[in-house]
């Protein structure tokens, strides 16, 4: 996609440039081994461009599927792999570097090309066919309805679709029959093209409308077995466990700045079923935990991590510590910061809205839900405020920070967040201590673990309803 954006596409462009501005103003082009080095210099832009991204794309894999002898992954945070394709990072910038270095040099040349000069101003005489001569190639309406290549088409489309539903044997049987059915079409087809005959493609490149209205239904055969899915969700949608639970209204608003923040570009949402994968991220995605997502946040890359199970995976602290500066929590990150969140407002009034408009996409909201999104929302953003505060953090419950921690901590949980509960503190994890050296003293034996509490301990506000983090 890469190579035919820039080397097709932006070097015919600039290929049109060159030919055109030159005429326009009736003149030579300013310097022809400028418009030479802007070609070999965009060149080797695009393949460094390309090169570097092989490289790291291929590296990264491999590294994400490693695993060692005892099955455990051999590189289990994902910022590992993003170090070691860093290097191609920097040549990729150095390629599209060269690559617009290039066009810098091509609106020099034509900038020189039309100073001084003055656009030519002329006419050209255009040869229209006469009409009472028809084109013998042209063929008729009929001859395009009546051609074999169409009626082929169809047929092998049939077969295709008949094809999954039947047996080996009949599957066997139909695929040697198309196979004939191609072979006598090609012998007939070279047969008159031999005496002269229009071919059937002769025909429709002669017709535009005729052309247009096959490459529609063409599109839109394959667009309708995209939409079908969706349009009969329930009949496609397997339910798997507990039925799934809306956003709230701050996760909504949560969500919108993960969206307005461009969040997806980075992170997907899609765990894979691979062993690597589930290791790393945790259970696969699952097609019904997308039904409330309007658009969905699949993403179609990860320069970060999937975070499809990110919820309940970290405290509240933690997030707010990683959108704040990602380097204090993930060593070698190349995320920005994005603490501003911390002092921006969300817009209270439009939690309800929201929701109301999320039920028109067929989101099962209450009334009841809608009139008291306000005060729910306030609710929930309560609850993350004080877990932080008790944690030195100062942060109101309606700031972008809480609403965008909420959605975070929802990712990938059915059932939903219990917000109304005390916060329970979150223990600040204490890297483990290096084993004792063999002169060391042996270590006192430690007291006596308190006794288990006869009551559960308050929930924390991370803690998933349906009973823990993935």
């Amino acid at each position: 996609m890469h190579g035919g954006a820039l080397g097709w596409n932006g070097l015919m462009a600039a290929g049109m440039f060159y030919w055109l501005v030159p005429r326009m103003y009736g003149t030579q082009l300013h310097s022809k081994k400028a418009a030479d080095a802007h070609f070999w210099i965009a060149t080797i832009g695009i393949v460094l461009y390309m090169v570097s991204m092989w490289i790291s794309g291929v590296n990264q894999g491999l590294m994400w599927q490693a695993r060692g002898a005892d099955g455990t992954l051999t590189y289990p945070s994902f910022v590992e792999t993003l170090i070691a394709i860093r290097p191609m990072y920097m040549v990729r910038f150095a390629g599209g570097t060269l690559y617009l270095v290039g066009f810098c040099l091509m609106i020099w040349n034509l900038i020189k090309t039309m100073a001084g000069k003055t656009a030519v101003v002329a006419s050209t005489e255009v040869v229209v066919a006469d009409a009472e001569k028809a084109d013998p190639e042209a063929g008729t309406l009929a001859d395009v309805i009546t051609g074999r290549p169409l009626w082929f088409s169809i047929v092998g489309f049939g077969a295709a679709v008949v094809f999954t539903f039947v047996s080996l044997v009949p599957a066997i049987i139909l695929a040697i029959a198309v196979l004939v059915i191609g072979e006598v079409a090609y012998v007939v087809n070279k047969k008159e093209r031999a005496a002269g005959k229009a071919s059937w493609f002769g025909i429709i490149e002669r017709r535009p409308m005729a052309f247009t209205v096959l490459v529609l239904l063409s599109v839109l055969v394959g667009g309708v077995a995209e939409l079908m899915p969706t349009i009969f969700l329930k009949q496609a949608v397997p339910a798997t466990g507990s039925a799934q639970k809306p956003y709230t209204a701050l996760e909504l608003q949560g969500r919108d700045l993960y969206t307005r923040e461009g969040c997806y570009v980075c992170h997907s949402q899609m765990i894979r079923p691979m062993i690597d994968e589930y290791q790393r991220y945790g259970e696969a995605s699952r097609a019904e935990e997308f039904i409330y997502d309007h658009p969905f946040q699949w993403g179609s890359k990860r320069t970060g991590p999937d975070l499809h199970r990110i919820g309940g995976k970290y405290p509240n602290l933690w997030h707010y510590t990683h959108l704040m500066d990602p380097r204090a929590t993930s060593a070698g990150s190349n995320m920005p910061s994005y603490n501003w969140l911390a002092d921006a407002k969300i817009d209270q009034e439009l939690g309800g809205k929201k929701l109301d408009l999320m039920t028109t996409l067929g989101v099962p909201y209450t009334p009841e839900q809608i009139a008291n999104a306000k005060a729910d929302q306030q609710l929930q953003g309560e609850a993350i405020a004080k877990d932080l505060a008790s944690q030195s953090v100062t942060v109101t419950a309606d700031s972008e920070m809480v609403a965008m921690i909420a959605y975070l901590q929802r990712l990938g949980r059915d059932q939903g967040v219990r917000y109304g509960v005390e916060p329970a503190k979150t223990t600040e994890v204490v890297p483990p201590a290096p084993p004792p050296s063999p002169e060391a003293a042996p270590a006192a034996a430690p007291e006596a673990a308190p006794p288990a509490p006869t009551e559960a301990p308050a929930a924390d506000p991370a803690a998933p309803a349906n009973g823990g983090g993935r």
